[in-house]
């Protein structure tokens, strides 16, 4: 009786926050277009303990909500222009909130961390360093946030730092040989075309990995 209570309890839960979800959504979708793009609602501490035991569940909302908000933010700008973009025109300034929420709430969840390493350089270095920097201190023992963050030290044209990075992840237990060889290769060359070469193909090949 009690295992059934308590997954009757989760289910009527699981409702009641998808119903708030649509009506938050519905009264987004009809509010004028200046106050589209207004703040987060919660905080990464509030949002924890609003979640309860459902960090998990918060922690892909807010994920897919992150996507979503990109997706938007794309469609809205195709509809508007006929020239491309780059990520600097569409104005992305609640991603690094959304992806700091998603990862407090599970700081084990890869995705938003590789998510914000590929975009969030575009859009603010720094919090695209502040959050893969929490990313390798709650899992440091993950070689590939090592290796996004040693791209994102890249990115910032921060060699000596991209070449620390690697090295140290490079030494973790399952790190590949390449990881210990691009520490190597951002100290001496890190600014060159084939360091460039190569780390995008490292970054290609853990994406199709994955």
């Amino acid at each position: 009786m009690k295992n059934l209570l308590l997954v009757m309890t989760i289910v009527i839960a699981l409702f009641v926050s998808v119903g708030l979800v649509r009506m938050i959504d519905t009264r987004r979708a009809n509010a004028p277009a200046q106050f589209a793009d207004e703040s987060l609602y919660v905080n990464a501490a509030t949002a924890r303990h609003m979640a309860l035991a459902f960090n998990g569940l918060a922690a892909d909302w807010y994920w897919m909500r992150s996507l979503q908000y990109v997706g938007g933010k794309v469609v809205a700008f195709e509809d508007t222009h006929t020239e491309g973009f780059v990520l600097s025109d569409l104005d992305l300034h609640l991603l690094p909130s959304l992806l700091r929420l998603s990862t407090a709430l599970d700081p084990q969840f890869i995705a938003p961390y590789e998510y914000g390493a590929m975009l969030l350089p575009e859009v603010s270095p720094d919090d695209a360093t502040a959050l893969l920097l929490s990313g390798v201190a709650a899992n440091p023992k993950t070689w590939r946030l090592y290796h996004l963050l040693g791209y994102v030290y890249w990115q910032r044209h921060h060699y000596e730092m991209a070449s620390e990075i690697y090295a140290k992840g490079g030494s973790l237990p399952g790190a590949p040989p390449w990881m210990a060889a691009m520490g190597a290769r951002m100290k001496g060359e890190g600014g060159s075309r084939d360091a460039a070469r190569e780390m995008y193909g490292h970054l290609y090949d853990a994406s199709t990995s994955s």
